[in-house]
């Protein structure tokens, strides 16, 4: 396992946050004109609301990297002439990787 500081942006979420205010609007005039009924409108800003939270925070990267096993073999078959096989397994059932903040957006989204 290893931990990293990763700089994350989330360019979608970053821009939801920057235009919170007229996301708000259009949602309360779709409401007004019976394309959203209000309880529609308001999971909308409540899901809104939990992903620009989440991607105010901040934390670590956790990675987790496979085990690997190289097998390396190198013989003389005559005096000008070499011969190399190299054999590599990868456990990759173990290989993780999940960014911090992508975590939390994707699990209040």
């Amino acid at each position: 396992d290893h931990k990293i500081n990763a700089d994350e942006t989330i360019a979608l979420a970053d821009s939801i946050t920057a235009n919170a205010g007229m996301l708000g609007s259009t949602i309360g005039q779709l409401v007004a004109a019976g394309q959203l009924t209000p309880a529609q409108a308001g999971a909308i800003q409540q899901t809104i609301g939990k992903a620009i939270a989440a991607n105010q925070v901040e934390g670590q990267t956790k990675i987790t990297t496979p085990q690997s096993v190289n097998l390396d073999f190198q013989t003389g078959i005559m005096a000008n002439t070499v011969a190399f096989a190299n054999v590599r397994w990868v456990n990759w059932k173990d290989f993780a990787i999940r960014p911090y903040k992508f975590g939390k957006v994707s699990e209040a989204v």
